[in-house]
Parts: structure tokens; sequence; C-alpha cells
């Protein structure tokens, strides 16, 4: 590092909400304390506002067209396929490289769509979209996984959505709470065994909190609950990791200069728009054959797809077990079809069909 050059750690809060903070900066003093002695305001996100392609155009610096990035999922269209996104989507130089080449030393820790790692002067543990399973390196140096599993006692990327998603709430909770006790740890070890010009990390709980703990706050959501045990959930979350990050710049270099940073922000959602059903219906997509077994498949993979957008292929894998045999029969363990009926768009004409939406949640239309 040249003289008089000084360090910069980053802190990503997934889905971090610029006026949930401003309501509750009185409980986060570590916030609050940054944002007196610094200076703030609400960014826009990307288009779609989503963790991916967010965070992949927040390290690159390009939005999700030149990024070539717009969901979780990408589609192959030549195999008519999807299939989630890695760092091998990135199309543009990411800012660790360009660190490096300057003779920078970065340390990455949690940051999404990071998965393969990359050679990097420093170390990357990979975040969302990294598989779980036993042999993968989703680390860099390799070696660092055993090392992290060894110092948290089994080192845990993602919280397990499918808790929350099967209503136990509390077992969710209980999981966030632990993978984030484990993120710190890691991240304590990280900091001072392997010491880098640029630090970041990412906590994630604070997005698979509020997408399943929105309503019990919400007065004004359908599905609220009155007085729920739950309704102080995200501000419980929030106020956890405002303290993780307190914790963390204790262990920094105190003239390190410190940014948090959001991806997106959240808000309450009381419906959807099923693009594929509005486009079939207006004549855009068109179908080879009868539905009634395409909707079936359609609804499975549309699960599957789902999950695959949030989990490790390894706990897709541990879903497919309890499936039942007829279903699970038809998907391998990364979560692909091994035959036709499982194709994202199976029973497409595309020589009738003029335009196609892919993706988890808003990855766009296709024409």
């Amino acid at each position: 590092m040249q003289k008089g050059m000084t360090k910069v750690a980053l802190f990503g809060i997934d889905g971090g909400t610029l006026a949930l903070v401003e309501q509750w900066k009185e409980e986060l003093p570590t916030l609050k304390r940054i944002m007196e002695g610094g200076v703030y305001g609400e960014m826009l996100s990307t288009v779609p506002p989503m963790t991916c392609p967010a965070w992949a155009c927040m390290f690159t610096g390009k939005n999700p067209g030149k990024l070539g990035m717009y969901d979780f999922l990408s589609f192959d269209l030549n195999r008519a396929k999807s299939r989630v996104v890695d760092s091998t989507d990135y199309s543009s130089v990411s800012l660790w490289k360009i660190l490096n080449s300057y003779g920078k030393s970065v340390g990455l820790l949690n940051v999404p769509i990071t998965y393969p790692p990359h050679k990097v002067d420093g170390f990357m543990v990979c975040g969302l979209g990294a598989p779980e399973t036993v042999g993968v390196k989703y680390t860099y140096p390799p070696e660092l996984k055993g090392e992290l599993n060894q110092i948290v006692g089994g080192y845990e990327i993602t919280v397990s959505v499918l808790l929350a998603l099967y209503n136990q709430e509390d077992k969710c909770l209980k999981n966030s709470n632990e993978v984030l006790r484990k993120r710190v740890l890691a991240a304590k070890h990280l900091i001072n065994n392997y010491p880098s010009d640029f630090f970041a990390c990412v906590f994630l709980i604070s997005d698979v909190i509020q997408h399943y703990f929105w309503r019990y706050m919400d007065e004004s959501h359908p599905k609220h609950i009155v007085d729920s045990k739950y309704k102080n959930v995200i501000k419980d979350t929030y106020k956890k990791i405002d303290q993780a990050i307190g914790e963390l710049i204790l262990e920094l270099p105190s003239d390190t200069n410190i940014i948090i940073t959001s991806d997106h922000g959240f808000g309450a959602c009381h419906g959807g728009f099923v693009l594929n059903k509005w486009l079939e219906e207006n004549g855009y997509l068109k179908f080879n054959r009868s539905m009634h077994l395409g909707n079936i498949n359609k609804g499975l993979r549309s699960i599957r797809d789902l999950l695959l957008a949030h989990l490790s292929p390894q706990l897709v894998h541990n879903i497919i077990k309890i499936l039942p045999q007829g279903v699970a029969d038809r998907i391998n363990t990364s979560g692909e079809a091994k035959d036709d009926a499982f194709n994202l768009y199976y029973n497409v004409d595309w020589d009738k069909t003029r335009a196609y939406a892919v993706g988890t949640a808003s990855g766009g239309i296709y024409i």
C-alpha cells in the first residue's frame, strides 16, 4: 500500500432499506454513528431491483444491460433451457480485479454471485449462489473452506428459506441467528489473519427475513396478523446486523474508511403478475400442444427454479429426495431436467412465439 493510503471496508446489508434505518436509528448505534459522522443517502437500485443482478452491477459499475445479467436465471434459447447464473457470467472486469491490477489486496466474504471463486490477491469466500455440497470449492484459496469450517464449527452460506416457506418461522429465525454468528466469527478470523486493502462482507439474512416476515410488521398487508410475536423480527434483525458491523469495525485498523451499502430496498408486496400467462393470452407466447400436462410441469418447474434461485444445489437435492418418486426421477441433483418434460419452456412453439419471460421474479421479457 502506498504511503498515506488507508484501507476500505464495505459492509453490505442485502435488502437494506434506508427508511427503516432512519426510523430505527436510535436502536442502531453503529449505523447512527456512521450516518452522523459521514454522509449518506438513498441510492437507486438496478432494474430489476434484485440481489442478482444488483451486487454484480455494483462490483462492475455496469448496468444489467451492459453486464448481460438480469436475474438469477439465464436462458439458453438454443437449448430452450434455463440455468442459474454465476461468476462466469460477468462480462465486465470486477472491482477486485481492478484493485489487484493496482497492487491492492482484496478480501471478499459472502458477496452474492461470486461462485465459482476467482483467483485473487487476497481471499474470496463466495456467497449466495455457491453450492454448500461437500467437496465443492467455494473459497479462494481452496483450503480456506476447511479452515473456516473448523473455526466456526461448520461454515454456512445461506439461511434455509424452506423453513419460512413451510411456516417454520421459529426454526428459520434460529437458523438465521446461527448463520449470522458464524459469519461474524469468520469475518473476525479473516480480518485478523488475512489483512487486505479492501474488505467486503455482505449480510444476506436481512433479505431473507424481510421477504418472509414483512407481513407481520406491515399492518396494511393483506396477510398481516395483529399482535404477532414476529412483528419486531425485522427490526431485531437490523439491530443484530448493526451490532455485527460494530464488532467487525473494531477489528479493523482505526483509520479504515467504512462504506455501508445495499443492493435494493424493501416494501410491501400485495400481489403478483404472471408475465408468461399474459403473453400467452395475448398471442405472443405459443405452445405446441395441450397444456394440461404442461401446466402441471410448469408449476413444478416454477417451484424448482424458485428454490434454485435461493438455495444451493445440495439443498435442492435434499428437497428432491422427499418428493414423490415419479417427480424426483425427472430431476437430477443440480436441479436441471433429465428430460424435456421439465424444460422451463417445454411445449413452446418457438417458430410462432414472439416474446417470452424468463426469471424468478422480474427478469423481463425477451423478444
